[in-house]
């Protein structure tokens, strides 16, 4: 259910980083994708907190991916493929670090 919030961290990643300007259509459409897949996940009876932190640190993580590469491929006219030749290395570094932590 959680996973559904993507859009919502993505939008504000957005407009946070001045990529978006905030529209109110831009914001309603959002929350009703996200109303709508939040209803058919509804009645959800198993609960971990630490399951609900690591969604929500997911979700930031999507959220800033998304919108990190929108700024590199805005600014630098990058195609889509030669994006992964400078996010690859970086990937390749952090995942393991991260993975550490859990």
């Amino acid at each position: 259910m959680l996973k559904a919030f993507t859009p919502v961290s993505t939008m504000l990643c957005a407009f946070l980083f001045g990529l978006e300007r905030p529209s109110a259509r831009l914001i309603t459409t959002v929350c009703c994708i996200c109303v709508g897949v939040c209803a058919s996940s509804l009645g959800e009876l198993n609960f971990s907190a630490f399951g609900v932190l690591a969604m929500l640190v997911s979700l930031a993580a999507e959220g800033l991916r998304i919108v990190m590469m929108q700024h590199l491929l805005a600014c630098k006219q990058f195609h889509p493929v030669e994006v992964w030749l400078y996010l690859g290395p970086a990937c390749c570094i952090w995942l393991p670090a991260c993975c550490q932590l859990v």
